[in-house]
């Protein structure tokens, strides 16, 4: 079972290949959408996957 804390240390600790690992870490939000949540923590870690996945491809 996944839980945010998890989700982000995982994020925290791949900065190689950033949008690699933006890309497998947004993977994993949508996996775990059957876990319950705090109401609108998912869509958080999604938008900011999004932008810095966004940000790590332009940058490249």
């Amino acid at each position: 079972m996944l839980c945010p804390i998890k989700l982000l240390y995982f994020f925290l600790l791949a900065p190689k290949n950033l949008a690699n690992q933006s890309l497998r870490l947004k993977e994993l939000v949508t996996q775990s959408r059957s876990i319950q949540f705090p109401q609108g923590l998912l869509e958080e870690i999604d938008a900011s996957v999004s932008v810095i996945a966004m940000e790590a491809t332009h940058n490249e």
